[in-house]
C-alpha cells in the first residue's frame, strides 16, 4: 500500500509541474540544494523525497537521463504512469501524462 500512495504522490508531482522546475541538468549538487529547491516549492516530508531522489540517482543529482523504465529525478515508470515509445496504452499511464514532461532534456 505504501509503494502506491508513493506512486500516487510522484504522479501528483509530476502534474503539478515540480519535476519540470526541479529537472533541470546539473542544478542540483547535493541533497541539501535539493531539499532547499522542494522546501521552496511547498513539499512535505524533506528527508523522504530526499532519500528517494538520493537512491534513484544513485546520489548523482545533475544526472537525470533516462534509467530503465523510469523518467526523471524519482524514477516515474512508464509501464504504470505515464507514455513513452513503448508503453501506449491507456492502461499504462493512469494519469494521461507524457513521460516526458517529468523532466526537461
Amino acid at each position: 500500500m505504501k509503494i502506491i500512495f508513493t506512486a500516487i504522490v510522484l504522479v501528483v508531482l509530476a502534474l503539478a509541474g515540480i519535476p519540470n522546475v526541479l529537472a533541470q541538468p546539473g542544478r542540483f549538487t547535493s541533497r541539501c540544494k535539493l531539499a532547499y529547491d522542494l522546501r521552496d516549492h511547498g513539499v512535505a516530508n524533506l528527508a523522504a523525497w530526499v532519500c528517494l531522489a538520493d537512491v534513484h540517482t544513485n546520489g548523482r543529482f545533475d544526472n537525470l537521463h533516462k534509467q530503465g523504465d523510469g523518467y526523471g529525478l524519482w524514477e516515474i515508470s512508464a509501464k504504470n504512469w505515464c507514455r513513452d515509445g513503448l508503453f501506449r496504452s491507456k492502461e499504462s499511464s493512469r494519469c494521461n501524462l507524457d513521460c516526458d514532461r517529468t523532466f526537461e532534456k
